[in-house]
């Protein structure tokens, strides 16, 4: 009687209208109503199958679904049965600690195959840009240097009196009144706009020309690498006055601060962007330059690295291929300085000339200073250790033998280390270039697995930082395209799959693809071995076929034909059954753990 009851109150719950609102409100329902199946139809097998019944909303649900499974079988539109084993899952979350192991493995081992492998673009290595350092854009920087006089007292006097001074007779009066123009243009607003509209800049570059008077010519170019400091119509002002090739013949004044200024004027001008950085390139600024490099004042010495740093930078258009080609060899033996500041403009020139075709990297790989970039990954100073990542990340963007070099120099492990760094920014410099060489030829990939990198880089997908994540995922992904299948046995073994499907939770389209990607990728491999079956449990024990399952009505078109290429592919692998044979045996399975858990709680 009791057992009636139960099945009387059941049939009533299935056929209500709550039920049925409720059912209708659900993200599954819109499918199901497509296919013109009435919930009428559902119920009426169910007073004919349904054996263990609640009136309880979610056991109904549940119910609902093994018999809307059954109905399915029957039926068997196009990707019905991937859809019943969708929503049995859906209804399992209710029922906290229900898998439905078997029940999922006998609905996918009912479909056949109806399509080939979607066409899947290829993953290209890629170029990365730095929110530290944009190579393709040029900047100005460090341009306000400070002089032992800085703390002298000048007396304030209106532009028109530094007009009226600048034009005197007495070289110690302009000498003064120039220094208080180079004052006035310190500090963060300086009045570089009404100092050009008083017409003192003219007189500046005048005194640039007065060769018995050093001290002036060094406080004149001093004001006037200010005043380039500024914004591009500030400096095109220097620019036109006709000072570039001046501060150039400079160069070899006697007095270093009068190069130094010159230098660091011209570093300025460079600085503005791609079409001034060709100007001064184009006044021959680079062997009088490179010349400098050998003095022993290392101040100087900075200011020429520094402006050669700006000489070497820029994508649209790059530099001309002569500035790589006399600039390299002066950098590679730069990079044997101790001191941090050197090494890290030098290490930003490296990357900038790496940025860009094969053509620029082979440049910089023949230039040899491969192998010290890699040992400076082990320097202490972020300011020296970021430039040299981006210039073998860059150096890895190239083709296979210009990655090989980068291998062969000892940069895996060290990258495998960087991995683990505490500093988010280190460990996505790590990552991306990791991505890169995953990118390469099986024998690459075998370089990160001999160096043990592979589960640091598996550990790096749980990391909380997207940036991390973003640059791992596109790691792991590339391996998947070109691994062997030893290589994948062995990232499956280490535990990628866990955290890798955990990804297809995101909501970040492009994650969702490259990981649904990779799984595909891994797919192939288990086909191609005959590992599908086993592939696919370890997919599905972490729920990697569940998430799958609910991406395949994804609103981006690639995300869901990719889940549903996946979810067709499953079959391969499975034992092949009669579902007529095994229908009764799923229903008393979802029956029987439902009636376990209703008689727990």
């Amino acid at each position: 009687m009791a057992s009636s009851n139960m099945m009387k109150n059941a049939m009533n719950q299935l056929k209500s209208p709550e039920f049925r609102s409720y059912l209708m409100s659900t993200h599954f329902w819109g499918p199901v109503a497509n296919w013109g199946i009435p919930v009428a139809a559902i119920t009426d097998i169910a007073t004919k199958d349904a054996s263990i019944i609640s009136g309880n909303m979610t056991c109904a649900l549940l119910i609902y679904s093994a018999l809307f499974m059954r109905f399915a079988v029957r039926v068997q539109p196009r990707n019905m049965l991937l859809f019943a084993c969708h929503i049995t899952n859906e209804c399992a979350q209710f029922i906290q600690g229900v898998r439905f192991v078997n029940f999922q493995y006998r609905v996918l081992s009912a479909i056949t195959k109806t399509r080939g492998k979607i066409p899947m673009t290829p993953l290209h290595k890629t170029k990365m840009p730095h929110a530290e350092e944009e190579l393709d854009e040029l900047s100005q920087e460090d341009t306000n240097l400070t002089s032992s006089d800085d703390n002298e007292e000048v007396t304030t006097l209106s532009l028109a009196e530094i007009m009226t001074q600048l034009n005197s007779n007495d070289a110690s009066v302009q000498l003064e009144t120039t220094r208080q123009v180079r004052e006035m243009l310190r500090g963060n607003e300086p009045p570089i706009d009404a100092i050009i509209n008083e017409g003192i800049v003219p007189k500046l570059v005048e005194f640039l020309r007065h060769h018995d008077n050093p001290d002036l010519q060094s406080e004149s170019a001093w004001a006037l690498a200010n005043i380039a400091a500024g914004n591009s119509q500030q400096t095109r002002v220097v620019v036109d006055s006709g000072a570039a090739p001046i501060f150039i013949e400079l160069f070899t004044s006697p007095k270093t601060t009068v190069a130094e200024h010159a230098v660091l004027a011209l570093g300025n001008i460079a600085g503005d962007g791609p079409e001034l950085r060709d100007y001064v390139i184009s006044l021959g600024i680079l062997k009088p330059l490179i010349a400098l490099t050998q003095t022993e004042h290392t101040f100087l010495l900075k200011t020429v690295v520094w402006t050669l740093r700006n000489l070497c930078r820029g994508k649209t258009p790059p530099p001309p291929a002569k500035v790589a080609q006399e600039c390299l060899p002066v950098l590679g033996e730069l990079l044997n300085s101790t001191d941090n500041a050197i090494l890290s403009d030098t290490c930003y020139a490296i990357s900038a000339l790496a940025d860009g075709p094969n053509e620029r990297i082979d440049a910089v790989v023949q230039a040899g200073v491969v192998p010290r970039l890699v040992e400076l990954l082990d320097n202490d100073d972020t300011g020296v250790l970021t430039p040299a990542f981006q210039a073998l990340g860059n150096i890895v963007t190239g083709n296979d033998v210009q990655t090989q070099v980068v291998i062969d120099a000892g940069a895996v492990p060290v990258l495998g280390r960087l991995l683990t760094q505490s500093k988010m920014n280190l460990q996505k410099e790590a990552a991306w270039t990791v991505s890169n060489i995953t990118a390469g030829p099986p024998h690459q990939i075998q370089a990160v697995i001999d160096a043990n990198t592979l589960p640091l880089l598996i550990d790096a997908l749980d990391k909380d930082d997207p940036r991390v994540q973003k640059e791992t995922i596109w790691a792991i992904t590339n391996f998947t395209c070109g691994a062997t299948s030893i290589q994948m046995a062995q990232l499956l073994s280490d535990g990628v799959l866990g955290p890798y499907c955990r990804l297809l939770n995101s909501r970040d389209a492009k994650t969702l693809q490259l990981v649904l990607n990779g799984v595909n990728n891994i797919l192939d491999t288990a086909d191609r071995c005959n590992r599908m079956e086993q592939v696919c449990m370890m997919i599905d024990e972490c729920d990697g076929l569940y998430l799958v399952s609910k991406l395949q009505y994804h609103d981006n078109v690639q995300i869901s034909e990719l889940a549903n290429q996946i979810l067709e592919r499953f079959h391969y692998g499975l034992e092949v059954v009669s579902w007529q044979k095994k229908k009764i045996e799923v229903l008393q399975y979802v029956a029987l753990e439902l009636m376990n858990r209703l008689n727990s709680a």
